[in-house]
């Protein structure tokens, strides 16, 4: 790229004026480019996707991406209004429907043959290309239970596996257990993992269940092939702990994470527990086995619905924390070792974040995590945004690797860096259940959209959003880097700069807030340069 002249300033003002807007400007050719958290107009139409699928209800609960960028949803669906049943869409690269795959786009299973209900709540994709959807279903003579279907990839059920393609267990004898999440083991073996209620043995636990490739249940794991774990064990009855998800980590052992109740002053919290690659409670880990993580104040209630490995083995646990009359419940993440079962402190200097989204006392929750390969953070789920335009919408937030908000994001208007998407008309409530990271750094997220408001219509929604490049940080009024836009620092450090200051002069007398990580002009000129395509013009070419 050539380097702009020193003969005229008209370049640099035009060019930081544009920063207050958001907007990054190349200076060969002037070209504007499309920033992280702007909706990508290419897919769907102006980003967005919403398809009723032919059902009154289609409840989004999971997505996964095939190879060929092809994106494949699983819902509880309904028609008339009866009981629901696993439908499952795929939808080309675009956003526009995939017509060859099972009915026009889309399969209705049932294995209750109309008799009860099936909602699914996890989805994978096999290395053969093959899908395995997970949930609960109401089975006539054993009520809730595990349940799991594959197909294969033109959406045709497998007669080999299990009972014509489907595959249920009764974990509990309470009849009421529900398969949250997915592992898949090399060879074709499939772990499940979600709650089961003992009653009152020992209330709601922890449960996993091992299949070999063809359905059926692998003895060899836990106890004749299921696993069941409560928090305290000693307490019989009343407790609830949920299993929203489950890692295998580069050891083969298995750590599962959701919220439990400690039977303690901090109520119910965020919660992990780890076991052998055979389903045996790992007593290695924290105590006993298992480790839990107020987050709230006090005996306030601490949700997890959402769990995301780092590279570096370090564990991520969000959801919904209830942190203040003010806000509610609002999106919160804690950051875990395995290896010590603590919270890691370099991550928002505490190990944990609690962040409200969306306006007043209204519910935020995190559905999902991904983790870039440049290590900053996105969780997603769903923002009570309480006005007569919206009630929930999809949401978002990116975090820099160490926790703190990254504020540049051009996607929102207001400097908070929370991306937040309506689909519905007036105050409706669109939920966004699963996320995931592209190849090329965009990112999809995906859910149920209200179709009028008040009622009980609902279509599968979905948004795309320019997310990358990796390592990418926008042009931003922020010069500083507190992640704050600050009039008096801020607004005066580009007014020097737009007079010609092009040195240490454009800070002199400027108080920078305890928080600035561009603390001197050197780093300031290196990130007008680095992210603002401004270089050269006024002070000398940076080694950069």
């Amino acid at each position: 790229m050539m380097k702009p002249t020193t003969r005229s300033r008209s370049p640099l003002l035009l060019h930081l004026l544009q920063t207050l807007t958001g907007l990054v400007v190349a200076f060969s050719g002037a070209v504007a480019l499309a920033l992280p958290g702007e909706l990508d107009t290419t897919f769907g139409t102006g980003g967005r996707v919403i398809d009723t699928l032919g059902y009154d209800i289609v409840s989004v609960r999971a997505m996964v991406r095939q190879p060929d960028g092809r994106l494949v949803i699983a819902a509880a669906c309904t028609l008339n209004l009866s009981q629901p049943f696993f439908c499952v869409a795929r939808f080309n690269a675009n956003g526009s429907l995939d017509l060859p795959f099972g009915n026009s786009g889309r399969v209705r299973i049932s294995p209750t043959n109309g008799g009860g209900y099936a909602i699914p709540n996890a989805i994978a994709i096999e290395p053969t290309g093959n899908l395995v959807v997970a949930g609960q279903c109401e089975m006539p003579a054993t009520g809730a239970d595990f349940c799991m279907v594959r197909l294969d990839s033109f959406g045709t059920l497998d007669g080999g596996f299990g009972l014509s393609g489907w595959v249920t267990t009764s974990v509990s004898p309470a009849n009421a257990d529900s398969a949250n999440a997915i592992v898949l083991e090399p060879g074709g073996r499939i772990i499940l993992g979600g709650p089961c209620d003992y009653a009152t043995v020992t209330g709601v636990n922890f449960c996993l269940a091992r299949y070999e490739r063809d359905g059926k249940l692998d003895r060899s794991f836990g106890n004749n092939g299921l696993t069941f774990t409560s928090y305290v064990a000693s307490t019989p009855g009343g407790q609830s702990d949920v299993l929203t998800g489950l890692i295998k980590l580069g050891d083969g052992r298995l750590l599962a994470g959701g919220h439990c109740d400690t039977m303690t002053a901090t109520g119910v919290d965020l919660c992990l527990m780890r076991f052998s690659a055979d389903g045996v409670l790992d007593t290695s880990f924290g105590t006993g086995g298992k480790a839990s993580f107020a987050v709230g104040p006090g005996n306030a209630a601490d949700y997890a619905y959402a769990m995301a490995l780092q590279p570096d083995g370090k564990v991520l646990l969000g959801g919904s924390c209830y942190a203040q009359a003010a806000t509610g419940f609002d999106f919160c993440l804690i950051r875990v070792d395995p290896a010590t079962a603590t919270l890691d402190t370099t991550f928002n200097g505490t190990g944990k974040l609690t962040l409200p989204m969306g306006f007043g006392a209204l519910d935020d929750v995190v559905r999902s995590i991904v983790v870039q390969p440049d290590g900053r953070i996105i969780a997603a789920g769903s923002c009570g945004m309480g006005n007569a335009t919206t009630a929930e919408d999809f949401c978002w937030v990116r975090l820099l690797p160490e926790g703190q908000q990254d504020r540049a994001i051009a996607g929102n208007t207001d400097g908070t860096g929370v991306i937040a998407t309506a689909f519905g008309s007036g105050a409706s409530n669109d939920r966004a259940y699963a996320m995931l990271l592209q190849p090329d750094g965009n990112l999809v997220l995906a859910g149920g959209c209200q179709r009028n408001v008040g009622g009980m219509l609902e279509s599968a929604c979905l948004a795309r959003y320019q997310g990358g490049p990796f390592g990418y940080t926008a042009c931003t009024p922020d010069l500083d880097g507190d992640g704050q836009y600050h009039p008096l620092i801020d607004g005066l450090l580009l007014t020097r700069i737009l007079l010609g200051f092009n040195d240490s002069r454009a800070l002199s007398g400027i108080r920078l807030s305890p928080g600035a990580t561009r603390n001197n002009w050197n780093l300031i000129a290196s990130h007008l340069a680095r992210h603002c395509g401004v270089r050269g013009l006024f002070w000398t070419e940076l080694s950069l």
